[in-house]
């Protein structure tokens, strides 16, 4: 399923001063989940041993799955507002405890060539038609 990019959605890139000619740039979102009667959040996360950061390991289940937004790979940037960046686990794991029933997640996702689609108003109808049969379409054998 595609997603649309968030509006607060911001483009920038990872290595500006070496130019590359192909560039990996990251952009950011905001996901905001409801806990589950369980007080789950529906992910798994995991901390890299690259940068120290934290990522989405697994989407598993409601709210996170539901809300179709978080994949496995992004990184965890804010859990309310709070850089958890530069964070030690213990601390990471109680901060996503302790939040209210909702929490606003900033996350990172690296793509290449990131090009936002574009306007409505410039992707052209397809129009199909029924044919004499009443099928849509030709078809050919």
């Amino acid at each position: 399923m595609e997603q649309e990019l968030d509006p607060q959605a911001r483009v920038m890139n990872e290595d500006e001063e070496e130019p590359k000619q192909s560039k990996t740039q990251e952009f950011e979102m905001f996901v905001t989940l409801k806990k589950n009667k369980k007080g789950s959040l529906g992910f798994t996360m995991v901390r890299s041993k690259l940068d120290n950061c934290y990522y989405i390991r697994d989407v598993l289940d409601n709210p996170a799955k539901g809300d179709g937004r978080l994949r496995a790979g992004d990184k965890l940037i804010t859990v309310n507002g709070f850089d958890v960046t530069n964070v030690s686990h213990e601390d990471a794991i109680d901060l996503l405890r302790s939040v209210p029933d909702k929490l606003t997640l900033m996350v990172g996702r690296a793509a290449q060539n990131l090009l936002l689609p574009p306007p409505l108003d410039k992707i052209p109808d397809i129009v199909i038609q029924r044919g004499p049969n009443g099928q849509l379409g030709k078809w050919h054998s």
